[in-house]
């Protein structure tokens, strides 16, 4: 058959059923515009990052350490580069107390110390105001106190004007202005503190660099134009992991940021996909019920010699073209929608956020993939429909009694098992149905992996929404069960017709349920894991767990420390000592590093473990933020040097009690055998430690001691206790937890406004499917609106039953996804948090509500019609 011929008959058979396909149309639309909104504004960050990754770093490449790279491998690479004709700039960071006021009163604050040298850096520009302080403080002319700029929210809390003094440690710097934070330059990103610059040649008179510090060093580089960046790296990468430097380029620039949206376009590239396949799901259950009705046009082009081939092609072009055109028409919001909202972007909140300044562009290449995406879903969902219509028999025409199965199968009535157990799918519905679920399964794979870039991510994705849509179908299908066993007890009539439409034939339970309860489920997803890590971590109102660190205390200050924690009424204080150390063998076999991701970006936890330095502890007894999971826990001191380590590193390093692990310790070897396994509740903000000695030559390496309780006072007390500790102890850090909560809870906040706005697309495309289906299933509505009416019923009678029946059909998909959406959280949580499940009834119950609400009113708007239906309506359509 040509194809002009296919065309034309595919066209004629959409004549009077232009409206049940609109909402197919506009089903596809929602997905594609989510896809496509998804993709534009992912594509439109990964060009800004690149656009601005030198701006960012403000270097070609860089080398950071924990330990000086003024010796050894850190020297060697920097020499040779140099000798490449690159040029180099010093930079040393951490995190210290900056001090304003005289000795009796003044505050104190948490900030962020970033050591520079000139001509750092190489690339953008750090603004200050007033201008030209970028300057002044590298050059770091004149006799008097040393420059220093400060973070804007500094001055604002210290009311810093130029010329005041401040002090880290124990140098006093003369305030010259501030910075301006703008996005990509050197000057933003992520911290838990402000951030403060000063000149790099300043800070041994401070006396923070003492030993044990957490301090990095890092070394910047602009290299020639025409020096091969990459090669280089890849080339020293193996040498620098084995001295524990780490080499970045550009590309690299802002890794944990870059990290952190990375992981973020994989949630909502997948969160979009979700919408896209339940439009997939709704074209193709509107399909189904459109083709239904054509049967008997199918069976006549089989008399009139169609083959099966042909039937199969004039419905597949149908369903093809009406995925290209709810396609096209999704390409306009979702074009639309990331530019009306680029004022989000904009706002202080997300450039104090990002690093980058995000800029969004046009998207050729998002607009094809949602294109394709969205014809592709269509022809996949609409598989098993077409080919199972192409094999409806030309005996149709003549018997409608011929066939009794749903569209093309096989099945005849019979008096055999097969007959008790009617709808039981026969041999060839049993292939079609393997091969349109391996079309699924492939194209999930193929959309994911192509979306995210990683097969892994495609995979686990595929097996995670196949494993949820079962999951939905299994109860979707057991309502339906037992509203059918409830039945008879029902009492009132109305209730019981509309309770039995959701299983006659022609009802589209299982399709919506589906669609809603996917869309409950990732919304009460989010609700769950927010209040969740919000309970975690709420530690202000909770009395039993520390508000207050005091980190870098050396051992000669522990005691004085201690006493004036006693002194502010401090309780449940915890000392830790903290020695810094590299893991270097387990077992003789030094760890493998071979294989660790090179692209800072791309690494993974397991990558990090293998290539960081530890700060390791020790001490005689567990804290109660641990649980020994396996093997024996030390008492005292023992003979030898014995190790308890967390169990999830455990299993990632592949280490198991008795396994002897060397560490090395500041340059020194240490031999200890693992002795037990512990669980540690990270979120009970205590001083853990992933590797716990016990008490023996470790107590001989230099370090510093880590110390965390609770302060009874409210802020102001905090602030006067923070302000003395650092006044008298320059070298401290003194961390309120509170203030890190808040961060948190601030940059969660941004996030989930937009997953949640996802989330309720994806539970609109599930009201667009039950308008879709009752569009579909009107033409049986009619009737039944029909027959009830010549057995008295009158309109109101009509409009309750179809209530029951919309108002049932909510209220089962939202239960289903609100169960599905416990069930999963609760082992995720405890798996991957260590905390407990705490689910915000009172939300999830509102959802719940105002879906049915929704749902039950969206569906008598659309079924206005049936309640006015006419006998003779009926007699004429036939």
């Amino acid at each position: 058959m040509q194809i002009s011929n296919i065309l034309r008959i595919a066209l004629f058979e959409t004549r009077r059923s232009h409206g049940r396909l609109a909402f197919s149309v506009f089903a596809i639309a929602i997905g594609v515009g989510a896809v496509t909104a998804v993709r534009t504004a992912v594509l439109s960050l990964d060009r800004s990052v690149a656009r601005q990754a030198r701006s960012i770093m403000g270097a070609d490449l860089v080398l950071q350490s924990n330990q000086p790279l003024e010796s050894g491998a850190g020297l060697e690479m920097r020499r040779e580069l140099e000798q490449t004709g690159a040029k180099s700039a010093g930079l040393t960071e951490f995190y210290s107390m900056l001090i304003q006021g005289d000795a009796n009163a003044g505050q104190s604050d948490l900030v962020r110390v970033r050591g520079v040298e000139s001509p750092y850096p190489f690339y953008g520009r750090i603004p200050t105001n007033p201008p030209g302080g970028w300057e002044q403080l590298t050059r770091n002319e004149g006799p008097g106190p040393p420059p220093i700029l400060v973070d804007p929210a500094l001055r604002e809390v210290f009311e810093l004007t130029a010329g005041s003094q401040v002090r880290l440690g124990n140098t006093r710097y003369i305030v010259i202005g501030e910075i301006v934070k703008e996005p990509g330059s050197p000057a933003a990103g992520m911290g838990m503190a402000p951030m403060v610059y000063v000149p790099r040649n300043s800070l041994p008179g401070t006396g923070l660099m003492q030993t044990g510090s957490r301090i990095r060093h890092q070394v910047f580089f602009a290299v020639p134009e025409n020096f091969a960046l990459e090669e280089w790296k890849q080339s020293h990468f193996e040498a620098a992991t084995e001295n524990y430097i780490t080499i970045q380029t550009y590309r690299e620039a802002a890794d944990n940021v870059q990290r952190f949206l990375l992981r973020l376009s994989h949630f909502l590239t997948m969160s979009g996909l979700i919408t896209l396949l339940l439009s997939g799901l709704g074209i193709g259950s509107a399909l189904h019920v459109f083709l239904k009705d054509k049967l008997d046009h199918a069976a006549v082009l089989r008399s009139l010699g169609a083959r099966p081939r042909d039937v199969l092609w004039i419905y597949g072009a149908l369903a093809l073209v009406l995925g290209m055109i709810g396609s096209a028409i999704g390409l306009i919001p979702g074009i639309g929608l990331p530019f009306a909202l680029s004022q989000i972007t904009e706002s202080p909140v997300v450039r104090d956020l990002l690093p980058i300044r995000l800029e969004l562009e046009f998207s050729l290449r998002a607009c094809l993939e949602g294109v394709f995406s969205g014809t592709l879903a269509t022809l996949v969902f609409t598989l098993i429909p077409v080919l199972r219509i192409r094999n409806v028999s030309p005996m149709r025409v003549l018997r409608h009694d011929f066939e009794e199965g749903d569209l093309g199968s096989a099945s005849r009535p019979g008096t055999g098992w097969r007959a008790r157990l009617r709808g039981l799918p026969d041999t060839a519905d049993l292939i079609i149905y393997l091969i349109a679920g391996s079309a699924m399964a492939a194209f999930l794979i193929l959309l994911t992996a192509t979306q995210t870039e990683s097969i892994e991510i495609g995979l686990w994705f595929t097996l995670s929404i196949l494993g949820a849509v079962v999951a939905l179908i299994i109860l979707a299908r057991a309502a339906r069960w037992m509203v059918r066993l409830c039945l008879p007890y029902v009492g009132s009539y109305r209730a019981r017709q509309g309770l039995a439409n959701l299983y006659r034939p022609g009802n589209q339970t299982t399709a919506v349920m589906v669609s809603i309860g996917m869309g409950v489920l990732l919304l009460t997803t989010i609700y769950i894991l927010r209040s969740s890590i919000q309970a975690a971590i709420a530690v202000e109102d909770r009395e039993d767990l520390p508000n207050m660190f005091i980190v870098n205390i050396q051992p000669e200050e522990r005691t004085a420390v201690a006493e004036r924690i006693s002194q502010a009424g401090g309780t449940d204080a915890e000392f830790a000592p903290m020695i810094s150390a590299r893991v270097e063998s387990i077992n003789g076999r030094p760890v493998d590093r071979q294989d660790v991701e090179r692209d800072a970006v791309q690494q993974t936890w397991n990558d990090r473990v293998r290539t960081r330095e530890y700060f390791v502890s020790y001490r005689d007894h567990l804290i109660d933020s641990e649980e020994l999971v396996e093997g024996d826990f030390w008492t005292e001191r023992p003979s030898e040097q014995e190790l308890s380590v967390d169990e999830q590193w455990a299993e990632m390093m592949e280490v198991e009690t008795g396994d002897m692990v060397r560490l090395n310790v500041q340059g020194l070897p240490l031999d200890a055998r693992v002795t037990s396994l512990r669980r540690i509740r990270w979120v009970a903000m205590r001083p853990n430690a992933i590797l716990l000695l016990s008490p023996g030559l470790i107590e001989s390496a230099p370090g510093m001691i880590v110390v965390s309780f609770r302060h009874p006072g409210d802020e102001a007390d905090q602030a006067r206790f923070r302000y003395a500790l650092a006044r008298d102890f320059p070298a401290v850090t003194v961390i309120a937890v509170g203030e890190a909560v808040a961060s948190a809870r601030l940059i969660m906040s941004r996030i989930s406004l937009v997953i949640e706005f996802l989330a309720f697309l994806t539970l609109i495309n599930g009201l667009i499917i039950l308008v879709g289906s009752i569009a579909a299933g009107r033409f049986a509505r009619l009737r039944e609106a029909m027959l009830l009416k010549v057995l008295g019923a009158n309109r109101r009678d009509l409009r309750n039953i179809l209530g029951v029946e919309y108002a049932a059909l909510a209220f089962l998909g939202a239960l289903a996804g609100w169960i599905l959406g416990e069930l999963i959280n609760r082992p995720l949580l405890q798996t991957l948090f260590a905390t407990e499940v705490v689910v915000p009834y009172a939300i999830v119950l509102a959802l719940v509500v105002g879906v049915v609400v929704l749902n039950t009113l969206l569906g008598l708007f659309v079924s206005r019609d049936v309640s006015r239906a006419r006998p003779m309506d009926i007699l004429r359509e036939e």
